[in-house]
Protein backbone atom coordinates (compact mmCIF):
# COMPACT_ATOMS: atom_id res chain seq x y z
CA UNK A 1 0.00 0.00 0.00
CA UNK A 2 2.89 2.23 0.76
CA UNK A 3 3.51 4.55 -2.40
CA UNK A 4 -0.11 4.05 -3.84
CA UNK A 5 -3.01 6.42 -3.40
CA UNK A 6 -6.73 4.79 -2.99
CA UNK A 7 -9.60 5.40 -5.62
CA UNK A 8 -11.62 6.65 -3.24
CA UNK A 9 -9.76 7.58 0.34
CA UNK A 10 -12.71 7.61 2.74
CA UNK A 11 -12.84 11.38 3.23
CA UNK A 12 -14.56 11.05 -0.09
CA UNK A 13 -17.31 8.77 1.19
CA UNK A 14 -17.68 11.56 4.22
CA UNK A 15 -18.13 13.67 1.56
CA UNK A 16 -20.73 12.15 -0.41
CA UNK A 17 -23.14 11.10 2.77
CA UNK A 18 -22.67 14.71 3.67
CA UNK A 19 -23.87 15.97 -0.05
CA UNK A 20 -26.69 13.85 0.13
CA UNK A 21 -27.94 14.68 3.41
CA UNK A 22 -30.65 17.57 4.58
CA UNK A 23 -29.94 20.65 6.36
CA UNK A 24 -29.70 19.46 9.81
CA UNK A 25 -29.38 15.68 9.45
CA UNK A 26 -27.32 14.05 11.68
CA UNK A 27 -24.68 11.21 10.62
CA UNK A 28 -23.67 8.75 13.64
CA UNK A 29 -20.48 7.78 13.86
CA UNK A 30 -21.93 4.30 13.25
CA UNK A 31 -23.18 5.45 10.09
CA UNK A 32 -19.79 7.09 8.90
CA UNK A 33 -17.91 4.01 10.07
CA UNK A 34 -19.88 1.29 8.21
CA UNK A 35 -19.72 3.54 5.25
CA UNK A 36 -15.98 3.90 5.17
CA UNK A 37 -15.22 0.76 7.54
CA UNK A 38 -13.08 2.80 9.90
CA UNK A 39 -13.48 2.20 13.65
CA UNK A 40 -14.71 4.99 15.22
CA UNK A 41 -13.34 7.40 17.65
CA UNK A 42 -9.81 6.40 16.57
CA UNK A 43 -7.05 8.35 14.98
CA UNK A 44 -7.37 7.36 11.23
CA UNK A 45 -11.11 8.30 11.91
CA UNK A 46 -10.61 11.84 12.86
CA UNK A 47 -8.00 12.28 10.15
CA UNK A 48 -10.30 11.36 7.13
CA UNK A 49 -13.44 13.77 9.11
CA UNK A 50 -11.11 16.41 9.15
CA UNK A 51 -10.20 16.16 5.56
CA UNK A 52 -13.80 15.63 4.84
CA UNK A 53 -15.12 18.81 6.49
CA UNK A 54 -12.35 21.29 4.93
CA UNK A 55 -13.47 20.12 1.82
CA UNK A 56 -17.23 20.36 2.44
CA UNK A 57 -16.53 23.96 3.39
CA UNK A 58 -13.30 24.64 0.76
CA UNK A 59 -15.61 22.72 -2.52
CA UNK A 60 -19.03 22.30 -1.08
CA UNK A 61 -20.18 25.09 1.04
CA UNK A 62 -21.33 22.85 3.72
CA UNK A 63 -20.44 23.41 7.14
CA UNK A 64 -20.25 20.44 9.27
CA UNK A 65 -20.30 20.86 13.21
CA UNK A 66 -19.52 17.85 15.69
CA UNK A 67 -22.20 16.30 18.61
CA UNK A 68 -19.85 15.13 21.31
CA UNK A 69 -20.39 11.15 21.62
CA UNK A 70 -23.18 11.39 18.59
CA UNK A 71 -21.54 11.72 15.47
CA UNK A 72 -21.88 14.99 12.92
CA UNK A 73 -24.47 17.44 11.79
CA UNK A 74 -24.93 19.60 9.09
CA UNK A 75 -25.48 22.62 9.53
CA UNK A 76 -28.85 24.72 9.34
CA UNK A 77 -28.49 27.83 6.79
CA UNK A 78 -29.72 30.32 9.70
CA UNK A 79 -26.93 29.06 12.08
CA UNK A 80 -23.74 29.62 9.85
CA UNK A 81 -23.29 33.59 11.28
CA UNK A 82 -23.34 31.61 14.76
CA UNK A 83 -20.42 29.25 13.49
CA UNK A 84 -18.30 32.11 12.11
CA UNK A 85 -18.89 34.40 15.13
CA UNK A 86 -17.70 30.77 17.10
CA UNK A 87 -14.76 30.79 15.04
CA UNK A 88 -13.68 33.96 15.67
CA UNK A 89 -13.69 33.66 19.23
CA UNK A 90 -10.74 30.23 18.71
CA UNK A 91 -7.94 32.88 17.97
CA UNK A 92 -7.15 34.59 14.75
CA UNK A 93 -5.77 31.07 13.16
CA UNK A 94 -9.47 31.06 12.50
CA UNK A 95 -10.92 34.35 11.28
CA UNK A 96 -9.77 33.08 8.05
CA UNK A 97 -12.30 30.27 8.35
CA UNK A 98 -14.97 32.02 9.57
CA UNK A 99 -14.96 34.32 6.93
CA UNK A 100 -14.91 31.48 4.54
CA UNK A 101 -18.09 30.19 6.38
CA UNK A 102 -19.83 33.33 5.74
CA UNK A 103 -18.94 33.28 2.10
CA UNK A 104 -20.09 29.40 1.96
CA UNK A 105 -23.54 30.60 3.37
CA UNK A 106 -26.71 29.58 1.24
CA UNK A 107 -27.87 32.87 0.86
CA UNK A 108 -30.67 32.04 -1.39
CA UNK A 109 -32.09 29.89 2.50
CA UNK A 110 -31.99 32.63 4.11
CA UNK A 111 -34.60 36.10 5.04
CA UNK A 112 -32.93 39.34 5.03
CA UNK A 113 -32.72 39.51 8.35
CA UNK A 114 -30.24 36.64 8.67
CA UNK A 115 -28.62 38.12 5.74
CA UNK A 116 -28.32 40.83 7.22
CA UNK A 117 -26.92 39.25 10.58
CA UNK A 118 -24.12 37.51 7.89
CA UNK A 119 -23.00 41.03 6.56
CA UNK A 120 -22.55 42.12 10.02
CA UNK A 121 -20.63 39.51 11.35
CA UNK A 122 -18.03 40.06 7.67
CA UNK A 123 -17.51 43.57 8.92
CA UNK A 124 -17.07 41.94 12.44
CA UNK A 125 -14.30 39.02 10.71
CA UNK A 126 -12.59 42.38 8.85
CA UNK A 127 -12.33 44.57 11.61
CA UNK A 128 -10.72 41.54 13.62
CA UNK A 129 -8.46 41.09 10.97
CA UNK A 130 -7.09 44.59 10.54
CA UNK A 131 -6.92 44.73 14.46
CA UNK A 132 -4.89 41.24 14.38
CA UNK A 133 -2.78 42.54 11.93
CA UNK A 134 -1.68 45.18 13.81
CA UNK A 135 -1.03 43.56 17.01
CA UNK A 136 1.47 41.18 14.89
CA UNK A 137 3.12 43.89 13.42
CA UNK A 138 3.41 46.13 16.52
CA UNK A 139 5.17 42.91 18.04
CA UNK A 140 7.61 43.15 15.94
CA UNK A 141 9.13 46.04 18.13
CA UNK A 142 8.66 44.32 21.30
CA UNK A 143 9.94 40.81 20.54
CA UNK A 144 13.88 40.25 20.63
CA UNK A 145 15.40 39.89 17.09
CA UNK A 146 16.05 36.48 16.45
CA UNK A 147 19.63 35.51 16.97
CA UNK A 148 21.53 32.59 15.49
CA UNK A 149 22.48 29.53 18.09
CA UNK A 150 26.15 29.77 19.55
CA UNK A 151 27.16 26.78 17.49
CA UNK A 152 25.90 28.33 13.94
CA UNK A 153 27.61 31.15 14.59
CA UNK A 154 31.30 29.38 15.58
CA UNK A 155 30.16 27.46 11.98
CA UNK A 156 30.23 30.79 10.03
CA UNK A 157 33.22 32.01 11.72
CA UNK A 158 34.82 28.98 9.54
CA UNK A 159 35.08 25.97 12.27
CA UNK A 160 34.46 22.51 11.51
CA UNK A 161 31.25 21.26 12.44
CA UNK A 162 31.35 17.73 11.14
CA UNK A 163 31.23 15.06 13.30
CA UNK A 164 32.58 11.48 14.13
CA UNK A 165 30.15 9.08 15.48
Amino acid sequence: MIGQTQKFPEWRVIVDLFRAAAYGDVLTHETIATATHLRPETLPYYRQMAQARRALLRDHDIEVECLAKVGYKRVEPERYGERARRDTRLGTRRIKRGARVVKAAPLHLLTAEQVKELEHTMLLLAALKTQASQVLRSMKNILPPVQAPKQLASAADGADTTRVQ
